[in-house]
């Protein structure tokens, strides 16, 4: 054989060992981008997971208190019956009692911290009367003053006179744009909403200024009554 001809066997024997070695490159380049994009995916799928099960959770004490309307005048056996929860009689989170006098309750088994007190992110309570019937469920939601004892931050003061008698519920929320931190049921067939709130003074733009504001709609969620007090430290105490 030639010297040219071994020349040219040789360059392509190493033609075809950089082409091979090129494809096992790119082989492997794709195997790992596949199993980047596998793990991503499955990271997502954990996130989206835990995301999902916190709102179900965070929402679960508002829909067993909605539930629980129709159980007012009812007794506690029945409403743990046809919500398929039990109730509890007293609460390990004893800063509980001085927000609502309850005979019964149901808290969330996640927390949230208020000041540095710990307490359920959100809680249940309900009130027994003479005749051992449901005469109230109230619903807390101790979120809304997770981030801030005074409430959830607004631009400026909510001005509740524009929130009127006979008013649909509706037509306030575009009012009271804050979520409430109570909601009250009672079996005359009114509910209650309480809402935490605070803003800076345009005065100085230093001073934050809390107020409450409280809302009661009748069945048919049309205004009955509205209040609105400014609060402060001492008082924050939820109430």
């Amino acid at each position: 054989m030639e010297i040219h001809d071994i020349e040219n066997a040789q360059k392509v024997v190493e033609e075809k060992a950089t082409a091979a070695e090129k494809s096992r490159k790119k082989a492997r380049s794709k195997t790992i981008g596949t199993i980047i994009i596998s793990v991503a995916i499955v990271l997502l799928a954990v996130i989206l997971a835990f995301l999902i099960n916190g709102i179900i959770k965070g929402n679960q004490g508002k829909k067993i208190s909605e539930d629980l309307k129709n159980d007012l005048g009812k007794s506690i056996a029945m409403a743990e019956k046809n919500t398929g929860i039990t109730f509890e009689t007293t609460s390990e989170y004893s800063v509980l009692e001085d927000i609502v006098d309850y005979n019964y309750i149901y808290e969330a088994d996640t927390t949230v911290k208020v000041c540095g007190i710990k307490l359920p992110q959100w809680v249940v309570f309900v009130k027994i009367d003479s005749n051992d019937k449901i005469s109230e469920v109230v619903y807390y939601d101790f979120r809304v003053l997770s981030k801030n004892w005074k409430g959830e931050k607004v631009k400026s003061f909510i001005n509740t006179n524009e929130v009127t008698y006979n008013m649909p519920k509706k037509e306030a929320e575009r009012i009271i744009t804050v979520d409430p931190l109570a909601v009250t049921y009672s079996n005359d067939d009114t509910s209650t909403y309480l809402y935490k709130y605070y803003y800076i003074d345009e005065t100085d733009n230093t001073t934050e200024r809390a107020y409450y504001i409280s809302v009661t709609y009748n069945m048919d969620d049309i205004i009955r009554g509205v209040s609105s007090k400014e609060s402060d430290y001492v008082s924050f105490i939820f109430k």
